[in-house]
């Protein structure tokens, strides 16, 4: 993983819990240990890009996508398909 920090992401994966993925930057692959993924551009199916690094997330993985992200004011809700929605003072306060 470069390490390069997405400024501008067109969505974010959130795992039901620590997922292994497989890394491919470049020539080299390695496998991550991940529970969030902002990524820059996704492919049909579970691969997605995060700056230069590719991420294969299995097929098995419960997640959910999070997309038209937009800047936020003082509260946002998040929803997935078939949830409540969550609002973000409520995630705040239960860290």
């Amino acid at each position: 993983m470069t390490g390069d920090f997405i400024h501008d992401p067109e969505g974010i994966v959130l795992f039901a819990e620590p997922t292994d993925v497989e890394v491919c930057s470049g020539a080299a692959s390695s496998t991550a240990t991940i529970r969030v993924l902002p990524f820059s551009a996704r492919r049909d199916g579970g691969v997605f890009w995060a700056g230069p690094d590719t991420y294969h997330v299995p097929e098995d993985a419960d997640y959910i996508i999070i997309e038209d992200l937009s800047p936020a004011e003082d509260d946002i809700e998040i929803s997935g398909e078939g949830d409540e929605p969550v609002s973000l003072s409520s995630l705040m306060a239960s860290g």
